[in-house]
């Protein structure tokens, strides 16, 4: 079990024996063995992403985890997914081979894996179909009664001086103007705040004009 682990485990485990690559003979470290050893370098200089990446100057996993987020892998190889997990991956595999078969895998194999896995991966997630999306059918005012007012409300608002120009108009339930207004409100923050702000002037407004049934 102890030759599964890598060097520096086995110095703090106490275990003095198959601490160093299987490759080059220095300190078998993550960094190293992922990232450092000429092996590895060579590996990740075959990597298909649109910009080199130097694995010789790493020296955190985690911080070459986070920017390989923001690689992209050239088109003919045909995924989309992050590949940096699956090489990783097989390099440890790779060097287990070594270690425990004798079985040295090029670079281009341990690439063309990394490849083949991330498309098995890619291919079995599960596609959920894309909703269909329905506009509700418009809604129409009920039947109104003779005393309703309707009223209309517009707002138009200009995003580099936060001013929004609104507006109302009112009218009887046979669509007969009764009244109109109009107004300027300053440090409007979105033109959906305008429209809310057009809606209360209106009702304002109407109120001012003793009206009971609006329709808005």
């Amino acid at each position: 079990m102890a030759s599964t682990q890598q060097g520096d485990n086995l110095l703090r485990r106490n275990i003095n024996r198959n601490t160093g690559c299987s490759r080059c003979g220095d300190l078998e470290t993550l960094v190293h063995l992922l990232f450092l050893c000429p092996f590895a370098v060579s590996v990740w200089n075959c990597t298909p992403w649109m910009s080199n990446f130097d694995s010789s100057q790493s020296v955190s996993f985690r911080d070459e985890l986070q920017s390989s987020s923001r690689r992209i892998n050239l088109p003919p190889v045909g995924i989309t997914s992050n590949i940096f997990p699956w090489i990783c991956w097989g390099l440890w595999l790779s060097r287990n081979q070594l270690v425990f078969e004798s079985k040295n895998l090029t670079q281009q194999q341990v690439i063309n894996r990394a490849i083949v896995s991330c498309k098995e991966w890619e291919s079995a997630q599960l596609t959920l179909p894309k909703p269909i999306i329905t506009k509700p059918p418009p809604r129409m005012p009920p039947a109104l009664t003779s005393d309703t007012v309707m009223c209309h409300t517009d707002a138009a608002w200009n995003k580099d001086h936060e001013v929004a120009g609104l507006a109302w108009i009112c009218s009887s339930s046979d669509s007969i103007e009764m009244s109109r207004g109009s107004s300027i409100q300053r440090a409007v923050s979105s033109p959906i705040v305008a429209e809310a702000l057009a809606i209360r002037e209106a009702l304002l407004h109407a109120s001012a004009l003793s009206y009971k049934r609006i329709w808005l």
